[in-house]
């Protein structure tokens, strides 16, 4: 068999009828937002992390690594978490994947929903870098 993505990690306690348990605030609307949208999203505690961020791809298995100045801090299985976000996190890094397919201006009519309706639930401003 072969990698799954994490949307697919996802799917299957849903498509096997099992609850997903909440985690908080933060997590659940990333969840809600992920599989709404069928995007791939991570987040990470902003506060923990040393500039600058960076996205390389791995050299023993073929996945996207998040790194800062400290070294690896997540993947794109999100199988890695070292800066994970709790309820004490007072500013959050999301990322956010968009397929290939889609249209840069769809991608940014989606990215600003998102990114209202999370402001809408947990307050807050954001800044937006796009890597294409």
């Amino acid at each position: 068999e072969g990698e799954t993505t994490p949307m697919e990690d996802m799917l299957v306690p849903i498509s096997k009828e099992q609850f997903m348990e909440s985690k908080d605030s933060a997590h659940d609307t990333i969840d809600f937002f992920a599989l709404k949208y069928s995007l791939p999203i991570m987040i990470y505690d902003a506060g923990k992390l040393h500039e600058p961020v960076r996205i390389s791809l791995g050299e023993k298995e073929n996945i996207l690594l998040f790194s800062d100045e400290n070294g690896i801090f997540g993947d794109f299985k999100n199988s890695v978490n070292h800066y994970p976000v709790s309820n004490e996190t007072k500013n959050m890094l999301q990322i956010i994947f968009f397929p290939p397919s889609i249209e840069k201006s769809s991608a940014v009519n989606l990215l600003s929903s998102l990114t209202k309706m999370f402001e809408q639930i947990h307050g807050g401003t954001h800044t937006v870098h796009w890597l294409t």
